[in-house]
């Protein structure tokens, strides 16, 4: 019989359970409520150097990693297709200026590019949102608050709100040149 302590977890465990869920390490840290020092000290930690609930959580996760709590992230093309459905004239590139990516990401993200986690989280917000909206008119209200999101941030960076919008997305040529004055 093995002793107790061999069945001690370590942070390796918590590494694993990264690789397990297919979670970023980000969304693992909000999981456990580990800022990143805490994430790489318990990381790192020897057997039996967990707190409990720590190692509670991670072997009920690893036995059952159908029990994660943490959202998965639409694709790009989920919440495109959403928002497609209220503005058919919605392109790729304007779905980057969307959530905030310049133009050049267009391919990347529509390919098999992985969104950063805070474009992740974006595209779960407004996926979740529009999910829950029940008409047309609020999804299209929705779709206004998003573009009124874009337009207020472009204004506070000193750029061309309908530039942002319409045409050139998040580059600096959105931005008019202090020589147009």
């Amino acid at each position: 019989m093995k002793s107790m302590r061999s069945n001690s977890l370590s942070g390796k465990e918590l590494k694993r359970l990264s690789v397990v869920l297919n979670e970023r390490i980000a969304s693992l840290s909000w999981l456990f409520g580990f800022s990143s020092a805490q994430w790489v000290k318990n990381a790192n930690r020897e057997k039996g150097e967990l707190l409990i609930q720590h190692s509670l959580m991670i072997r009920m996760l690893l036995e059952r990693p159908e029990l994660s709590p943490i959202p998965k992230v639409p694709l790009m093309h989920e919440v495109y297709d959403l928002l497609v459905a209220i503005d058919p004239s919605l392109t790729h590139n304007k779905m980057a200026t969307i959530v905030g990516l310049s133009t050049k990401s267009t391919k990347r993200i529509f390919g098999d590019g992985a969104p950063t986690s805070t474009v992740g989280h974006m595209l779960l917000i407004i996926k979740n949102e529009l999910t829950r909206l029940k008409t047309k008119q609020e999804r299209r209200e929705f779709y206004h608050f998003l573009q009124d999101n874009i337009k207020s941030e472009a204004e506070s960076r000193g750029y061309d709100p309908d530039k942002v919008l319409n045409e050139l997305g998040w580059t600096i040529n959105a931005k008019p040149s202090d020589l147009q004055s």
